[in-house]
């Protein structure tokens, strides 16, 4: 084998490796971003249930419901986080559950569960 075949295998490879890497990779940062925008919903549910508990008497196994924590909620937060079905949801198709006040909320999102 001659050296510019050799050298031509290499980049054919090193071609395949990057086309075969790359969507790897991009789904990889987009998974992230949606893990981040979870995080974040999950993050504003909790500020929103304190400061629910705070401006009422009860206590900690009182569970508000999302129309309870909307006033809580920051503007950004108020269109991304809604109910559909009876379930609280978001646009990338996490299903959360508020629960009650000493617990932290949870998203539910292909099978896995995502906790604070």
């Amino acid at each position: 084998m001659t050296r510019k075949s050799k050298i031509l295998i290499f980049l054919v490879a090193l071609v395949v490796v990057i086309f075969v890497a790359l969507p790897i990779a991009a789904n990889f940062k987009k998974k992230s971003a949606r893990i981040s925008i979870w995080r974040l919903n999950l993050e504003q549910i909790e500020i929103a249930k304190h400061a629910w508990a705070g401006d009422r008497v009860g206590t900690t196994n009182d569970a508000p419901t999302l129309e309870d924590l909307r006033p809580y909620f920051s503007d950004w937060a108020t269109n991304l986080i809604f109910v559909t079905n009876g379930a609280v949801v978001d646009l990338g198709g996490g299903v959360y559950t508020i629960g009650r006040i000493d617990e932290p909320p949870s998203c539910l999102l292909n099978g896995h569960r995502i906790h604070l």
